[in-house]
């Protein structure tokens, strides 16, 4: 029985029919049609590995870093507003205090100019006057008992005014009118908050103190009168500068 002849494998002439039977051979084992296969069921990125496609799919943390980056974002987006509301109340805060320091420029200024610097001044004449004809104060006298002198030399001067010419007292009193009113401005400048304590306190806290010590007597007699509430404020304002935790007008 004659053997059977041997089945030669072509061999290819040319690279175009090596590359045919290359793909001749790839069908016929059916690997084809599993790598076509492979390729739909991959939602990954093909990357060449040894000359190799391999299938990456995506790992399951990426949603959770999506997640972080967005909360990282949010983060930084707060900070970014809390720093943007902390740089505009600052803002507010020097525009403020800037207003304030005006608003007390403006008192100084007025004061200067005002009416209510004259009258003081005529005022400040009536006070020499009467204090030569007290004579000379001990310097070593008690300031209870200074206080007093001032209250009573006050007191004479509004008493002379009353007992002179009828329209002296008038005029006398119009003055003494404008500086209260002046300095019943300023008060209520600073318990409104609308200007600068320390500024107006260096500025007039010796004159206000001064007129009052001398006029106190003049704020009695018109609230016995009138006005019951006269000169309250500018008392209130004496007792600020000097620091005294009393209330103006406390005994009315």
């Amino acid at each position: 029985m004659s053997a059977k002849p041997v089945k030669r494998k072509r061999i290819a002439k040319s690279y175009d029919e090596e590359m045919q039977l290359g793909a001749e051979a790839v069908e016929a084992t059916g690997l084809l049609d599993a790598s076509e296969d492979s390729d739909e069921n991959s939602e990954g990125v093909e990357a060449p590995l040894g000359g190799r496609s391999v299938a990456v799919k995506p790992g399951g943390d990426a949603p959770k870093r999506l997640q972080s980056l967005e909360s990282v974002f949010r983060i930084v987006s707060l900070a970014a507003i809390s720093a943007s509301a902390v740089i505009a109340a600052y803002q507010f805060y020097l525009e403020r205090v800037d207003a304030k320091r005006e608003q007390s420029r403006n008192l100084m200024l007025s004061w200067q100019s005002a009416d209510a610097r004259e009258s003081y001044a005529l005022l400040r004449g009536e006070l020499e006057e009467a204090l030569e004809a007290q004579g000379p104060i001990p310097a070593n006298i008690p300031e209870t008992a200074f206080d007093d002198i001032k209250y009573n030399i006050g007191r004479t001067i509004v008493e002379n005014w009353r007992s002179g010419p009828e329209d002296e007292y008038v005029t006398w009193s119009q003055h003494v009118d404008k500086v209260y009113e002046f300095y019943t401005e300023v008060e209520f400048c600073i318990q409104a908050k609308l200007c600068v304590e320390d500024l107006l306190k260096a500025y007039f806290a010796e004159e206000v103190v001064s007129f009052w010590d001398y006029f106190e007597y003049f704020a009695e007699s018109q609230r016995e009168a009138l006005y019951p509430n006269y000169g309250c404020s500018v008392e209130s304002l004496v007792y600020q500068f000097n620091e005294e935790n009393r209330v103006a007008c406390a005994s009315e």
